[in-house]
């Protein structure tokens, strides 16, 4: 592919005179794109860019578009950005107007770790003592960044002596000489949440 160049020819009125003169711009093919990264990796919902060189520096076209091989994976945007929409693996490509020069990135869509959720009990006071028969209210707060707190369990050691379905206040008859407690917590990612 040759470039290409464009003459114009303009005139000046001087002094009773013509003078007649040619300008001329050359037009600079593209001759390649690359990507970086050439590789990457994101979460679902999270977001990484991709940057686009076109060759040479002083090309004339620099224009260029961008391609998901499955956008129910990943889809990009037209400024290079990258979102994950499913996990997998997909092949994004970047295409130059001038010469339909392409570069890939592969890209690895991943689903994030749960987190577990963060369970406190608020009441009764750790080491409380109560005598039987007794009934005891006891109050939890359950925090999920990810996710929703559907189930608090209480335990006395291994023994389960208690659930809330919505954690908030829940009152147990405790067993003979029970004098800990004990609770689980549950999100909607199925992570669990450990003893307080």
């Amino acid at each position: 592919k040759k470039s290409k160049t464009t003459f114009s020819f303009n005139s000046i009125f001087i002094a009773g005179m013509i003078l007649l003169y040619a300008s001329w711009t050359m037009a600079q093919d593209v001759t390649g794109i690359t990507v970086s990264p050439t590789s990457a990796s994101v979460n679902v919902g999270d977001t990484t860019q991709l940057t686009a060189t076109v060759e040479p520096y002083n090309a004339s076209n620099k224009n260029i578009s961008w391609e998901s091989s499955n956008e129910s994976i990943a889809i990009v945007s037209q400024g290079g950005v990258v979102t994950g929409v499913s996990e997998g693996i997909v092949v994004i490509t970047v295409i130059t107007d001038d010469g339909g020069y392409t570069a890939t990135s592969t890209i690895t869509v991943n689903i994030p770790p749960n987190i577990p959720p963060i369970i406190s009990m608020t009441t009764p006071s750790d080491g409380a003592w109560f005598s039987e028969p007794a009934k005891i209210t006891i109050t939890t707060v359950a925090n999920d960044v990810d996710g929703t707190v559907t189930m608090v369990e209480f335990y006395n050691g291994t023994t389960k002596i208690g659930v809330d379905s919505i954690p908030g206040t829940s009152t147990i008859t405790p067993p003979k000489h029970w004098h800990e407690s004990g609770g689980f917590g549950t999100s909607t990612q199925g992570g669990l949440a450990g003893t307080v």
